[in-house]
């Protein structure tokens, strides 16, 4: 027996000390029965901001996003061919033109000449028809005041008179008044192809044109883009498109996610067709950018908002604080009450909570991760 105590004494010394320890831990628990662990003496609260339920007037805005275009853009092509004899500084990307500017000029002799042959056709045959009608005073009458205002160099081309009979309207043609007035028509419309003017201000896109350069009927010459009257289409569900304020004036035009400019716009049109695919409408927006800020160039990415109608008394809140049940956290006597609410609309990161709870409620605008009913809360901001 020693030569095993001698053996095993400190197996024996180690299990005795355990023994020790349970029975000094079973009395200690017989002495205080009834104290709790300490980390259950008391509830951790979350601290979290709330604020004060208040209903006012909500305006609702209708947020639509697109790209900027011009209003006005029209590629030039050319209607005839020939040689180029006079541009406006070669047609350069990025120049400036104002409206009835001459921007290219193809040589013009032939057609110029065709124009004067078919004028003097028409005087021809005009003479002709006068010495056929002389005798009835007022057919004569009124084909010799129509002569006497043709002229060979003259650009305007005056009405023919009103045929009042097929006997005259006969006569015309068969004396080829009305062939050689149409005639004149297309030849000046003709001569009208080799001088291009700009049809409204603007700025000129294209790789330019080579003066006394020769052109093909067709070829491309440049694009005039309007850079002041822009264009922005957003697509809009049907929910927004019911939202908008009918009696909307003004709409506001932002850089993107930028709101540090803004230029105001209308709401001009509304399609009337239903996307298929996104289920949205298209409506137009126009704006001007009268000191051409770069950040509302054509091609720019930019939002709009428009002006929606306003509920009276509603109260908007960050769409991250509406639990996925429908309910909102609420602060009552230090603890989490979750209540169900109704809400009127939804607009990007707000919606919008009809006054189904009590005025002056609290409501928690710290967003839980794992918000549970009845957990224990402190304020940490009056608001």
């Amino acid at each position: 027996m020693k030569r095993f105590l001698k053996k095993h004494k400190r197996p024996v010394t180690t299990s005795a000390a355990v023994l020790l320890l349970c029975a000094a831990l079973t009395v200690y628990l017989v002495i205080n029965p009834g104290k709790p662990h300490a980390s259950a003496e008391k509830e951790e609260a979350r601290l979290v901001e709330t604020r004060r339920l208040v209903y006012e007037p909500v305006a609702v805005i209708i947020r639509g996003e697109g790209f900027i275009r011009s209003a006005r853009s029209l590629t030039v092509t050319a209607m005839t061919g020939g040689k180029v004899i006079n541009t406006f500084e070669g047609l350069k990307s990025g120049l400036e033109v104002e409206a009835g500017q001459e921007l290219v000029l193809i040589d013009d002799e032939e057609a110029a000449n065709n124009l004067a042959l078919a004028r003097m056709e028409l005087i021809r045959s005009t003479a002709s028809l006068l010495s056929a009608v002389q005798g009835d005073g007022t057919l004569y009458s009124r084909w010799s005041d129509f002569f006497s205002r043709l002229s060979p160099e003259a650009d305007d081309l005056p009405p023919l008179p009103e045929v009042e009979s097929d006997r005259e309207k006969l006569l015309a043609s068969n004396f080829g008044v009305l062939s050689a007035y149409y005639g004149v028509r297309e030849a000046a419309i003709r001569l009208g192809y080799h001088r291009i003017t700009a049809p409204f201000p603007g700025v000129l896109e294209g790789d330019g044109v080579t003066l006394y350069s020769n052109i093909s009927q067709g070829a491309p010459l440049f694009t005039l883009t309007d850079p002041l009257n822009l264009e922005l289409t957003a697509a809009l569900s049907r929910d927004e498109l019911g939202m908008i304020n009918p009696d909307t004036q003004e709409v506001l035009v932002y850089p993107g996610e930028m709101r540090d400019i803004s230029l105001p716009g209308r709401l001009v049109r509304v399609d009337k067709t239903m996307q298929q695919e996104s289920q949205t409408v298209k409506v137009h927006i126009a704006f001007r950018n009268p000191d051409s800020k770069p950040r509302f160039f054509p091609g720019n990415y930019a939002e709009v908002e428009i002006p929606g109608i306003s509920f009276e008394s509603a109260f908007a809140l960050p769409r991250a604080l509406l639990n996925p049940d429908g309910t909102v956290n609420t602060f009552e006597e230090g603890r989490l009450v979750k209540y169900p609410v109704e809400i009127l609309y939804t607009q990007s990161e707000t919606v919008i909570l009809a006054p189904t709870l009590p005025e002056g409620s609290r409501i928690v605008f710290t967003r839980l991760q794992s918000p549970l009913q009845g957990m224990a809360l402190r304020r940490i901001e009056e608001k």
